[in-house]
């Protein structure tokens, strides 16, 4: 995806980054070029020098600038370091989780505010990653089940759930349809222990 941003030579400050990212639109596309343009090396480097690939640095790159970017949208964040600071240390720490390197050895990361930041980020892609396995692992439950089970999970009531399936039987149709599919959904779960335990995984971050 970012690769795809338009190429065009412009000069941001932080600050300018951080006001275009909560504009969106062109404003972010524009951010996003320079940043990638600027920051792309660095992020590379510090990942290739702690004895990564360069592919490897591509794909954690990938996988947290959106994270990256809702938080630094966020109004009560505050801006203490270089912008370049938290974001390549928020592609290490995708990086350095992966390989199981838990210590934190960049210079940055030293920073409470930075490492805080992080944490932050980090949990923001662990539960959009929980999130899109529940949802591809409900849905082969079928249709049904997953909007049952998710409608649950979401707080709605049994009569509130009945009311969105329009269960002619109210609320007792609605109880007992959840707890079949929670029985599938357990069953499957314990027919898949690999996708139980990545699923605990995320949860536990």
């Amino acid at each position: 995806m970012l690769k795809s941003l338009l190429s065009m030579s412009q000069s941001f400050t932080d600050q300018q980054i951080i006001e275009s990212f909560r504009s969106g639109g062109l404003a972010r596309e524009k951010a996003w070029e320079f940043a990638y343009k600027n920051w792309r090396d660095r992020v590379i480097g510090t990942i290739v020098n702690k004895g990564g690939t360069r592919d490897e640095a591509k794909e954690s790159l990938q996988e947290a600038f959106m994270a990256f970017e809702q938080r630094v949208r966020r109004p009560d964040f505050v801006l203490q370091h270089r912008l370049s600071t938290y974001f390549v240390s928020c592609v290490y720490r995708v990086w350095a989780k992966k390989k199981k390197e838990r210590k934190m050895e960049i210079i940055e990361l030293e920073s409470k505010h930075v490492s805080d930041f992080v944490e932050s980020v980090e949990m923001d892609i662990a539960q959009t990653d929980l999130a899109r396995l529940l949802d591809e692992t409900l849905a082969l439950l079928g249709e049904r089940c997953k909007s049952i089970l998710r409608h649950f999970m979401n707080g709605f009531s049994m009569k509130e759930i009945a009311e969105k399936m329009d269960f002619s039987g109210g609320e007792q149709v609605a109880r007992n349809e959840k707890r079949k599919c929670i029985e599938r959904y357990e069953n499957y779960l314990h027919e898949h222990p690999d996708i139980l335990q990545h699923i605990q995984n995320q949860r536990n971050g």
